[in-house]
């Protein structure tokens, strides 16, 4: 059955695939191509006009955003030595597996597509504080670990090479695998984007494998503090 939801997404790409990560967003088929761009939020948008001219002038402009039809593209490329980040809102769930695969083109070394309610569950810390408190994304810096598993998972076996983490951990509780080649994996780990909360083999797989991120670990693991420097040093090593 096909939701009729939208979902989140967020593609990591090495720095030097950050030409290739826009010509695949320019690329993209139907509603999901963009059309215009903008800088930020409040700038007017602006039609995209010849793709090849405006790639190589937005390679030196660093992040901005690209609007579609049907979704919403933010690409941060800046600086061009780390990892390139393209984050995609108000996407049809219904065309989220179709556009993991056109990206994986462009060579992600992960990538996901989920619920809003998903990514903000197992990356967005939020914590109350005498100052105001504290609302950050933490788990995507994949030299550390690989960030999670999501409705939607698009992960290279480098990664999962490089944190020690079997692909049989994933086959075991996915319900779909589709190879793209390259040694790219696109796995489904439930059936619609907003059947993540009864979804708790997720849970066991990140404890059978350290080297997943893991919020709610994350969260055992602090110390409580009124303190907003002694909450931040505590949160260094998933930065």
């Amino acid at each position: 059955m096909k939701s009729r939801s939208t979902v989140v997404s967020r593609l990591i790409f090495p720095a030097a695939a950050r030409g290739d990560v826009i010509d695949m967003l320019l690329s993209l088929p139907g509603d999901l191509r963009p059309t215009h761009h903008r800088i930020g939020e409040r700038e007017r948008r602006q039609p995209i006009g010849d793709p090849v001219a405006f790639r190589d002038w937005k390679l030196t402009r660093g992040s901005f955003f690209l609007l579609a039809p049907r979704a919403t593209y933010d690409l941060d490329i800046d600086p061009p030595d780390l990892p390139a980040v393209c984050a995609g809102y108000k996407m049809p769930a219904s065309l989220a597996k179709e556009y993991l695969a056109h990206m994986a083109s462009a060579g992600p070394l992960f990538g996901y597509c989920c619920a809003n309610e998903e990514e903000e569950h197992r990356h967005w810390l939020v914590m109350k504080l005498p100052d105001g408190g504290l609302r950050a994304y933490y788990g995507w810096n994949i030299d550390k670990y690989v960030p999670g598993l999501y409705w939607q998972t698009l992960v290279s076996d480098g990664l999962l090479e490089k944190h020690d983490i079997p692909l049989s951990i994933l086959d075991e509780i996915a319900l779909e695998r589709t190879d793209l080649g390259r040694g790219l994996h696109l796995f489904r780990f439930h059936e619609k984007p907003e059947d993540w909360r009864a979804n708790t083999a997720i849970d066991k797989a990140f404890d059978a494998a350290p080297g997943f991120f893991d919020l709610q670990k994350v969260r055992s693991q602090l110390t409580p503090t009124d303190d907003h420097r002694d909450l931040l040093r505590q949160l260094e090593p998933w930065d």
